[in-house]
């Protein structure tokens, strides 16, 4: 409990700073946030903001880079609650600001597209939780609006497996590390949304999520605070190239951020605290379709 006592106050503090600096950093538009210290957390602070409700579903593999086995494919369902919030930025540029709770169902049940049943494959639920956010740029076309996005979200997953008959004791052993108490996610991820009409948006995204065996705290606050101020720098920048070119900055800037944001995820998969010395993490990658309500 002490750990996560320490895990709590971290991202508090991180997220106050955050706070802290979008109320400092303005630019000539009192509505824009420089965001100094990358993507932050703020319950609906915008003036603008609208709530909305996400219903989607997926799919989900999980894997580990020392577990023998293979996993099922499995189902996801997922659903969010939060605010939105989208502004004109520059002449044919919209900006998209989302901040969310999140919670979702990872089964072997829920896999549409399920084949046969593998005696040798080992099942994995995972029933998570937590919160996020999104920001991107996008089009504000005639009668569409079109947003490229990246978000980031802090989640906590519980796991149970149903392991086959035969499985090495070193999967057994790797797979219990996982599965006595809830486990902290980090979840990066990348998507499109389209307002269709009204308040009706359909959304596409692929998510990767690294899974933490134990929270190690000062490594993993040293390997966030690299990630995160990282963000921090590449966002301002390629949001200057948003403010400077309408036609091609949101594409740069979803490419440059979500560049980032993978070369992150790629890392930490084999190096739970990069750069610092550390065990692999459990991983999962997701593709998901959703549609959500803006009120």
């Amino acid at each position: 409990m002490g750990k996560i006592r320490l895990l709590a106050i971290a991202l508090t503090v991180l997220f106050m700073m955050q706070t802290l600096f979008a109320q400092r950093y303005r630019s000539d538009d009192p509505e824009d946030v420089v965001e100094f210290l990358g993507l932050g957390w703020s319950w609906g602070y915008e003036r603008y903001s609208k709530p909305f409700i996400e219903a989607g579903f997926g799919l989900a593999q999980a894997d580990h880079y020392k577990f023998g086995g293979t996993f099922y494919l499995n189902g996801l369902a997922e659903a969010k609650f939060g605010y939105s919030a989208t502004d004109s930025f520059t002449t044919g540029v919209i900006r998209l600001k989302e901040n969310y709770f999140v919670g979702s169902l990872l089964q072997k049940d829920l896999n549409f597209i399920m084949e046969e049943d593998e005696p040798d494959y080992t099942s994995m639920d995972i029933k998570r939780f937590g919160f996020g956010v999104r920001r991107g740029f996008g089009y504000n076309l005639a009668i569409l609006r079109i947003l490229p996005y990246i978000q980031n979200s802090f989640m906590w997953s519980q796991m149970s497996s149903v392991r086959p008959a035969g499985l090495s004791q070193e999967d057994i052993d790797l797979l219990d590390r996982f599965e006595d108490s809830y486990r902290f996610n980090f979840v990066n991820g990348t998507g499109l949304k389209i307002r269709l009409f009204g308040s009706l948006e359909a959304d596409a995204s692929y998510e990767y999520t690294v899974v933490y065996p134990r929270v190690i705290f000062w490594q993993w606050l040293g390997s966030y605070t690299i990630m995160y101020m990282s963000m921090g720098v590449i966002s301002s920048f390629a949001r200057d190239i948003v403010d400077n070119s309408p036609l091609l900055g949101p594409l740069v800037y979803f490419a440059m951020t979500n560049g980032l944001n993978y070369a992150f995820y790629s890392a930490f998969k084999s190096n739970m605290n990069w750069p610092f010395p550390s065990e692999a993490a459990m991983y999962n990658q997701s593709l998901k379709i959703s549609l959500s309500l803006v009120f």
